[in-house]
């Protein structure tokens, strides 16, 4: 995401002097100022997209009038996160482009043309300092090969396109479709808590990121003990990227990265009390400069009214040996390990339905498959026959939410499902706005039109909340959006908009538009 030429050379200068003797090449979108920025001298140029073919070669070649067309990266599909809608893209939609590279003589890299799996705590996301989506276990991508590996529509299409450019090609038969089982429906059991099976703590003033106390992945619990009262604004900065907040035990609240939630209203009396935040890390942005920024759990702190709380035990659970978990006794509210077991007498893959369960971890035989949510799209795991054993195996789920059912079965499917995310929601059902118009600072009218409307004030002047009401929609659709808004505070400076947050609405959409614009 940088313009480094120095770093550049450096990488392949290391890739020849490893004695790789083939072609490098860079990948970059379209455009002569990504060139610019990521050419050097050695390497061919490539350019990657997923539609409108003939425009990006068009205009790759007013700066790189010669040479090899090669589309590196056409985008077959696109990833799925977490709370999003399956991705879909029509087989002819992509087929046109892909007809077209193939019948001028440029030379494609699908991406992908297998998406598969994104097992353990692998998976990664999209995301700046304003937004953030994790992307989900299945990297099924709708790519011409299905998450478990069979061939679909898109994978005919392209192929079919091949041939009529090539009728004298020779391909091979295809492979016998994958075996696939079914598991009857089996339960889950409580075998243990999470905070029973606390480590020894580390403990510093500060509350400390994952990676300064060489932890990678899994969760981390942050606890407080202080006495005095609880009452006032707790924030937490920053929050990477799920945090479960308990006070005495109970559980008061959860701050979510994705709906860039960082504060939560507390009222506790005076006494002896135990703060608890436990921090689930969903996935690193591995693209943009927010790579920079991207260490996990808790990275700056945690403040009651504005004033930081100092002294903090860190337990660590990397969940990288789960064999070890201890049995114990439930303990409401919190985390709790599952286990439950299935017997096959033939081996295939399988599909496990997790719709029954909430939010999680899930391991077959001790491997880390991955994480399920109901939220969804995702709301199968995929098994390959392989990690099955004749005979007996076992599963341990990590649940940190509220099962409707604690059990599980195999089917033969992948199910594509999101569900309505309460967390998403601003405003409870039922709830109404109030205005004091008393202390209404400004008022008007936006103009009818497409573009940039500035309200300027006389003067300078304190506010915390500023109301859109929307009594028209473009083109008279069922939904209203600004697409950007930007506050400047007294010296003309754009306040941050982390923090900016939503505190009502009285109607909201999440399929489409995601409010992260």
């Amino acid at each position: 995401y940088k313009s480094d030429k120095v770093y550049l050379e450096a990488i392949k200068n290391t890739l020849l002097k490893a004695g790789v003797d083939v072609p490098l090449f860079h990948c970059d979108w379209p455009g002569k100022n990504y060139y610019d920025k990521g050419h050097i001298e050695g390497v061919i140029p490539t350019i990657n997209f997923g539609s409108k073919a003939k425009k990006g070669f068009e205009t790759f070649a007013q700066y790189v009038p010669e040479g090899p067309r090669f589309n590196s990266e056409f985008w077959t599909g696109w990833f799925d996160y977490w709370g999003g809608k399956h991705e879909v893209h029509s087989v002819n939609e992509k087929l046109a482009d892909f007809k077209w590279m193939i019948d001028n003589g440029v030379s494609v890299n699908l991406y992908m043309f297998h998406g598969g799996t994104t097992n353990g705590f692998f998976p990664g996301a999209n995301g700046s300092n304003t937004y953030y989506t994790p992307y989900t276990t299945s990297y099924d991508y709708d790519a011409p090969l299905n998450e478990d590996g069979e061939p679909n529509d898109k994978f005919y299409a392209f192929r079919d396109v091949i041939l009529k450019k090539y009728p004298d090609l020779k391909l091979p038969a295809l492979p016998t479709a994958i075996k696939k089982i079914v598991i009857p429906e089996f339960k889950l059991t409580h075998f243990a808590s999470l905070v029973n099976n606390l480590p020894a703590p580390k403990v510093f003033e500060t509350p400390q990121n994952i990676e300064a106390l060489d932890q990678a992945y899994g969760l981390i619990l942050y606890a407080h003990d202080f006495t005095g009262d609880l009452k006032g604004e707790l924030k937490i900065t920053r929050v990477m990227d799920r945090a479960m907040i308990y006070l005495d035990g109970k559980k008061i609240g959860v701050l979510d990265r994705r709906l860039n939630q960082t504060a939560i209203q507390v009222n506790f009396p005076t006494g002896k009390h135990r703060l608890e935040i436990l921090v689930e890390p969903l996935g690193r942005v591995n693209f943009g400069t927010a790579i920079d920024t991207e260490r996990k759990g808790i990275t700056e702190g945690v403040y009651l009214n504005g004033k930081a709380l100092k002294g903090w035990q860190h337990y660590q659970f990397p969940l990288d040996k789960i064999e070890n978990v201890k049995t114990s006794s439930a303990k409401a509210g919190y985390p709790e390990f599952l286990k439950g077991s299935f017997t096959v007498n033939e081996i295939g893959d399988t599909y496990l339905d997790t719709r029954n369960l909430d939010h999680g971890l899930l391991w077959l035989n001790g491997k880390l498959i991955g994480r399920y949510w109901g939220i969804g799209p995702q709301q199968t795991l995929y098994i390959p026959g392989c990690w099955i054993k004749k005979g007996l195996n076992q599963i341990t789920v990590l649940e940190l939410g509220n099962p409707k059912d604690k059990s599980l079965k195999g089917i033969k499917e992948q199910i594509w499902s999101t569900q309505l995310d309460s967390t998403l929601l601003h405003s409870k059902a039922g709830s109404k706005l109030t205005l004091n118009t008393n202390q209404l600072v400004k008022a008007g009218v936006l103009e009818d039109k497409d573009g940039w409307q500035n309200i300027s004030f006389d003067k300078a002047s304190a506010g915390r909340y500023i109301c859109l009401e929307s009594t028209s929609s473009y083109e008279n659709s069922a939904v209203a959006a600004i697409a950007e808004l930007r506050i400047l505070d007294a010296n003309g400076q754009e306040v941050p908009r982390e923090e900016c947050t939503i505190v009502y609405a009285d109607s909201e959409e999440f399929e489409k538009e995601n409010g992260l614009a």
